[in-house]
């Protein structure tokens, strides 16, 4: 399955989006990652700032779009169980929420406040 976007990115307080893309017919699930700040990587997604990344799905060609999924979350360190994560993740599973079919478009919205952020985002697309 493709890789929709696998990148670098600094991004100022505000509204940003990406997309639309065209997801292959055979896509089932998306996963999506979008990296945090840790010891290795200091420069990345900062505590204070906020990030509310939404997905949304158009079918069968058509500019009627719904939502699919998102999430919430802060920036800074994340440690669990003595581990610090590299990564926020999300997964979409399409045929859960009825969005599977041909001629589908998937847009992003990514919201950032409290701060500009850099980071690296990957969005992979899979069949289950």
């Amino acid at each position: 399955m493709p890789v929709v976007l696998d990148t670098d990115f600094t991004r100022a307080e505000g509204v940003h989006n990406f997309g639309p893309f065209n997801l292959p017919n055979q896509a089932d699930i998306l996963r999506l990652r979008l990296a945090r700040q840790t010891t290795a990587q200091p420069t990345f997604w900062p505590a204070g700032v906020f990030v509310d990344f939404q997905a949304q799905v158009a079918l069968n060609g058509s500019d009627n779009w719904q939502d699919a999924g998102g999430f919430q979350a802060e920036g800074g360190v994340r440690v669990v169980h003595g581990v610090e994560l590299e990564f926020t993740t999300m997964t979409i599973d399409f045929a859960q929420f009825g969005l599977g079919g041909p001629s589908r478009r998937i847009r992003f919205q990514l919201t950032v406040t409290g701060g500009p952020i850099t980071s690296h985002v990957g969005i992979l697309l899979d069949a289950a």
